[in-house]
């Protein structure tokens, strides 16, 4: 799968080779990854594909003015979490965007 290789190589290259998005950057994440073979209670409330350590450790490789906003009991697809984990990761996101306008246009 192409595009698995090209997030893999991104990944790989953030680690090694710190970069900047030019861009305000808002990296989300869920609180915790869960790994299993069969789906459980806890697969419906945990990253199954990424673990969020890793995306906290290098965020600032991304960007040196990285936000990261940490969303208790969110699935890999954050906005795709069931209520109220879906509400709160809009309104960080949300929250997140006004500020950036204000801090780079004065406005919200």
């Amino acid at each position: 799968v192409s595009w698995l290789a090209g997030v893999a190589k991104e990944i790989r290259r953030l680690q090694f080779t710190p970069g900047s998005t030019g861009v305000p950057t808002l990296v989300m994440t869920s609180d915790k990854h869960h790994f299993a073979r069969r789906l459980s209670e806890k697969s419906y409330q945990a990253d199954l594909v990424l673990k969020p350590e890793q995306m906290w450790k290098h965020a600032q490789d991304a960007s040196p003015s990285a936000n990261v906003v940490v969303c208790d009991n969110a699935l890999h697809d954050i906005f795709l979490s069931p209520e109220p984990v879906r509400s709160r990761a809009l309104a960080s996101a949300q929250e997140w965007l006004a500020d950036v306008f204000r801090y780079h246009w004065g406005t919200a």
